[in-house]
């Protein structure tokens, strides 16, 4: 396994890229995350692993990679939630490049093999799609994202967020510009949506690959919630980014976002207010959008 430092990689025409990695009391998860590092076929890349106050095994999972990884280790107090760890991370990376990664999620060998070219024509922020497991099993489905188009954020706000956080690889310069991931608290969860909007008012130079180069692994520690702490952060995300969009445009993100609220208020049980949301949707101007709110609707009234 190669186990040369990041200094003697800095050869010409090499893409470096700085994979951070946020994680809280999941050693089993983060070893398998780990491993799957030590297989990509793509050798040029360090590793930091943010540690965010973990009580378990993790700093013993971490030793174990030592001699097949260029592996930072960092240990802070738990702050309670993601953007902290990644933030230090982002400090910390060495390279151009930075890559997320949850330790929940993994990535299939070919991964960095595969964004590399892209990295080399001119684009800013690469994401890929996701073969979705739960709780290790595959589910025979996947996390699909979609290619923006441009203004990307409009796009990426309009029709709601399409890039799924451990496929992103993105130059650290445009991360640093867009202030990294907020430490806001009422914006845990979705605090990596808010970062993609804020690095698209500084690029258009987006990339999707449409097509898997990893597993994302849902299971019931997930910090993604199906109640009202939900329904506040997408409200939240909304009062912090409307101010760049026309009126027609606010109007038009309102019906969209109204499906997304109908389904966590589905999840809750709280049939009216989902309903309420879907008879919103149904007005979008997007046809999938449109057709899926329509679909719970019905669903629901069988109910």
């Amino acid at each position: 396994m190669w186990n040369g430092k990041i200094e003697n990689m800095k050869q010409k025409d090499q893409i470096l890229f700085s994979v951070i990695i946020p994680t809280f009391n999941r050693a089993p998860l983060l070893d398998r995350c780990l491993a799957s590092l030590e297989k990509q076929q793509y050798r040029h890349f360090e590793v930091i692993v943010c540690d965010d106050g973990s009580k378990d095994d993790t700093a013993e999972i971490v030793e174990k990679y030592r001699r097949s990884l260029d592996l930072k280790y960092i240990y802070n107090e738990n702050w309670g939630g993601p953007a902290h760890p990644r933030n230090i991370g982002i400090k910390h990376a060495q390279a151009e490049w930075l890559c997320f990664l949850d330790s929940d999620d993994w990535w299939y060998p070919e991964k960095l093999t595969d964004i590399l070219p892209f990295c080399k024509q001119g684009y800013d922020f690469i994401y890929h799609d996701f073969d979705l497991y739960r709780k290790g099993k595959s589910s025979r489905k996947q996390v699909k994202g979609r290619e923006l188009t441009a203004p990307v954020f409009y796009d990426l706000f309009i029709n709601d967020n399409c890039i799924a956080n451990s496929g992103v690889c993105v130059r650290k310069s445009v991360v640093e510009a867009a202030g990294g991931f907020s430490e806001d608290r009422e914006l845990i969860a979705v605090e990596d949506y808010d970062l993609w909007l804020k690095c698209a008012r500084i690029t258009e130079k987006f990339k999707h690959i449409p097509y898997s180069l990893g597993g994302y692994d849902q299971h019931d520690d997930n910090i993604t919630s199906n109640d009202m702490r939900q329904i506040n952060r997408i409200d939240r995300i909304f009062s912090s980014h409307k101010e760049f969009l026309e009126s027609p445009q606010i109007a038009e993100a309102i019906i969209n976002w109204s499906y997304k609220k109908g389904l966590i208020f589905e999840r809750m049980k709280k049939k009216d207010f989902a309903r309420r949301h879907f008879i919103t949707a149904m007005k979008s101007p997007v046809l999938s959008i449109k057709t899926k709110a329509a679909i719970r609707l019905l669903s629901l009234v069988a109910r």
